[in-house]
């Protein structure tokens, strides 16, 4: 069991802004002692060895600060103040400490205020939408401030699954809501642009990392949309196969190429995902803007899609008559069009 400071009695703090001072990462007159116990609440908490990794992460940007030109120096004070920089970088280091997946979420997208439902189900492939309890505890969820903002949602789908993210989606939701609007509440309109310079510098502390049991979702070399697209190619144009061959058809080319073995809830979201008449699709982020791209398959016989066989679907000759299903970006309306010609 790792030993964990008692946080009543003993003021984390304090002990952690002495040990900034000491390695000289902060001036005493530069700390804020308010901010930085709610960051450590937030995050790495009473664990000594994350302190302990803490420290050691400072130091080592210390030295590379210490060794920056006066052209760099310069440009920075454009982006942010000494101050705004120190608290920023002490933030994202705990961050990347105590989640090490959310860190690496905000690496690929650093304006987490514009984290959306693309990014939620490219992520999960809604997997988390399989778990019986998830649809009446994120109605829940949304009701508290935590989570009724988009991105705030979005970090809530992540997290779901992840028996070690889970517990704690509040307080990383609090932690970032924090950044936006106390330590970057005069600049929210260049928040992506701050953080990802904060994380040029915290990215010399970043280890590849499966901690805490937060792996990140396999990683199959490719969109597994391509995969999709990559069977359509191989299928003739009259060629009928059952949801079931074509399942396997795909599992067997993503391991071929990726090694990987796709899991059957991801697999079945992928597939409704790509069929054009399968009004679930409308569920899995499917819009008038994007839908092209995901256009690949279609039910033969729509009266009865659990049984029907499967086509591919060719924009350049497509099956008249037949119902594309999608849903309106702007407005979330639930939409069908039914194809008349080439042009719909």
């Amino acid at each position: 069991m790792v030993f964990m400071m008692p946080m009543s009695q003993y003021n984390i703090g304090k002990y952690i802004n002495k040990l900034l001072v000491d390695t000289g990462f902060f001036e005493s007159d530069d700390l804020d002692t308010n901010a930085i116990e709610k960051i450590i609440m937030w995050t790495i908490g009473g664990n000594p060895r994350s302190i302990k990794r803490l420290v050691n992460s400072v130091s080592l940007i210390q030295i590379f600060v210490k060794h920056k030109t006066n052209d760099d120096k310069k440009h920075e004070k454009n982006i942010l103040n000494d101050k705004e920089e120190k608290i920023l970088v002490f933030s994202l280091l705990c961050l990347q400490i105590a989640y090490p997946l959310v860190y690496s979420l905000l690496v690929e997208k650093p304006d987490f205020v514009n984290w959306d439902d693309e990014l939620a189900f490219r992520k999960t492939q809604r997997s988390e939408e399989n778990i019986e309890a998830f649809k009446d505890e994120f109605e829940k969820a949304q009701l508290d401030e935590d989570f009724n903002e988009e991105w705030e949602k979005v970090l809530y789908r992540i997290c779901y699954e992840r028996p070690l993210l889970k517990p704690r989606t509040s307080d990383i939701s609090r932690f970032f809501s924090y950044i936006k609007d106390e330590l970057l509440k005069n600049n929210q309109k260049f928040i992506g642009k701050k953080i990802a310079y904060i994380l040029t510098q915290t990215s010399v502390t970043s280890v590849s990392s499966t901690a805490q049991g937060q792996t990140a979702k396999t990683n199959y070399g490719k969109p597994l949309i391509d995969y999709l697209k990559e069977i359509s190619e191989q299928i003739g144009e009259e060629e009928e196969l059952t949801k079931e061959e074509l399942k396997k058809r795909i599992s067997e080319l993503i391991k071929k190429e990726s090694g990987e073995d796709i899991k059957p809830n991801t697999l079945n979201s992928l597939l409704i995902r790509a069929t054009i008449n399968d009004s679930n699709r409308r569920s899995f982020y499917i819009n008038e803007k994007n839908m092209e791209k995901y256009n690949i398959f279609y039910f033969v016989d729509e009266h009865n899609k659990t049984e029907s066989m499967l086509k591919k679907y060719s924009p350049e000759k497509p099956p008249i008559g037949y119902k594309k299903y999608y849903t309106k970006k702007d407005t979330n309306e639930k939409c069908e069009q039914i194809i008349k010609n080439n042009n719909s």
